[in-house]
């Protein structure tokens, strides 16, 4: 019966070791691949140039208007932060938040030159995205990026009637809004330099600016 109990005792602790060798073996291995993906997380603030949205879809005179003219226009560009999750070493995940202002003033042209104002508008651009970046290249602190961002805009624009216009023009005039829109970033090419800590610059298009300069930090 005592052989019994050893050889029992025995072939338990074995299984037991065995367990813990091989649970070692796979926590050992899980951190090894862990290792290539570290780290895992980057935050980053930017500033880029005026948008698409500044650019194309704003500030310019009605067609309706003729004889007037788009003046004092003022960008703000866009700050904004960041945050990406490493799926892999060469792909993230990530989600970002901006803000730009832009405004102008529309006047009448009289003999070129720039007469009555007849209003003023000013737009500010609420944009909320998140993103998909591929690193194509990766040499020591340098790496070169490719992304695509996708979300929403929320845009609220605001016009001023100059006074004394005739009710009649008065109507005619675009009135102050808020729209939303769906809110799209290609970057094309973005260059970071930096381990832990890194500065980058990135060329763009869509409603993160056109060119863009920031700083990161990876953990």
């Amino acid at each position: 019966m005592k052989k019994i109990y050893i050889i029992l005792v025995a072939v338990i602790a074995t299984f037991i070791l065995s367990g813990q060798d091989a649970f070692a073996r796979k926590y050992k291995h899980e951190k090894e691949v862990d290792a290539q993906y570290f780290p895992r997380s980057e935050i980053y603030v930017q500033y880029g140039s005026p948008t698409i949205l500044e650019l194309v879809t704003m500030l310019k005179a009605p067609t309706s208007f003729e004889g007037y003219e788009t003046t004092n226009q003022v960008f703000t560009g866009t700050p904004g932060v960041g945050y990406n999750f490493f799926l892999r070493d060469d792909l993230s995940i990530g989600i970002f938040g901006g803000y730009s202002f832009a405004k102008s003033d529309i006047c009448k042209e009289t003999s070129g030159d720039i007469g009555a104002r007849l209003y003023s508008q000013g737009v500010k651009n609420y944009v909320g995205q998140l993103s998909a970046n591929w690193t194509y290249f990766s040499e020591g602190p340098l790496t070169m990026e490719s992304g695509l961002y996708l979300g929403v805009s929320y845009m609220d624009r605001e016009i001023t009637k100059a006074e004394g216009l005739s009710p009649e023009l008065h109507n005619q005039l675009p009135k102050s809004n808020e729209q939303i829109k769906v809110a799209y970033h290609i970057t094309a090419c973005k260059l970071r330099y930096g381990n832990t800590f890194g500065i980058f610059g990135e060329l763009g298009f869509g409603y993160r600016g056109l060119v863009n300069l920031g700083i990161s930090i990876k953990l």
